[in-house]
């Protein structure tokens, strides 16, 4: 009724107000109030009022009134209200505050930070931050997203920063080392992209300066010009969002 120490394998169910605690593999049901502690494989369902712990592999549903924690790989969905924490995840992570995984073979769903420090295939979707090695499939937040490589979409309310993309990038700033793809946002900046500046004039502004920033397929522009008329002088500030297109060789 209070709490079950086992030190043997538990199959079936294990149920206890406070805690359980298992020296050897879980298969089947372990529900408690406060906490699960497991030192072997867990198969089954693991649901604690506050925390999991389990120290090896866990197949199947993980849910904790505020943190889970996978030693070893986790197989299937981990929910908590605050953390989720596994070295490997197959399957779904879904926790009001953190999700973090070495690496994740499905999805992390957050309200605030997603972290896996080598890769994501599948897609990371958070409320505030997602950060990665290595991305394969989506990322999707409300202020950053960050991964040193990425193929597949980059989608996030405020910044995008990859090293390598290969893809799309949606946001208002959106930055990487080299892109293969096309980022779509108010400003973008390719180390290994466009850069152009261009110096102009016309019977309007005498002085013009324009920059254009992004990659050939879609970039931004940002321009200024000025002009002294009679003892006053004006000024123009301009953006532009373009695209250029390969007629020849050397015509675009």
């Amino acid at each position: 009724g209070f709490f079950n120490l086992v030190g043997d394998t538990v199959t079936g169910t294990q149920m206890a107000g406070f805690f359980n605690v298992t020296g050897k593999q879980v298969r089947g049901f372990q529900g408690a109030g406060f906490f699960n502690l497991n030192l072997a494989d867990v198969e089954g369902v693991n649901a604690a009022g506050f925390i999991n712990v389990n120290r090896r592999r866990t197949k199947g549903l993980q849910l904790a009134g505020f943190v889970n924690v996978v030693v070893d790989s986790m197989d299937g969905f981990q929910g908590a209200g605050f953390i989720n924490l596994a070295k490997h995840t197959k399957g779904l992570q879904a926790s009001g505050f953190i999700n973090h995984a070495k690496s994740i073979n499905g999805a992390q769903f957050t309200g605030f930070v997603n972290h896996s420090t080598t890769f994501v295939n599948g897609g990371q979707f958070s409320g505030f931050v997602n950060s990665a090695d290595s991305v394969q499939g989506v990322q999707v937040t409300g202020f950053i997203n960050h991964s040193r490589f990425i193929k597949g979409v980059q989608i996030a309310g405020f910044i995008n920063h990859a090293k390598t993309m290969d893809g799309y990038q949606i946001g208002v700033i959106n930055i990487s080392d080299t892109c293969t793809g096309i980022p779509i946002g108010v400003f973008s900046y390719v180390k290994h992209g466009l850069h152009q500046l261009e110096v102009s004039a016309d019977e309007v502004f005498y002085s013009n300066v324009s920059f254009r920033t992004g990659v050939q397929k879609f970039y931004n522009v940002f321009s200024a010009g000025a002009s002294q008329s009679r003892k006053d002088l004006r000024w123009s500030f301009g953006y532009a969002l373009g695209t250029s297109f390969k007629i020849t060789k050397h015509l675009r």
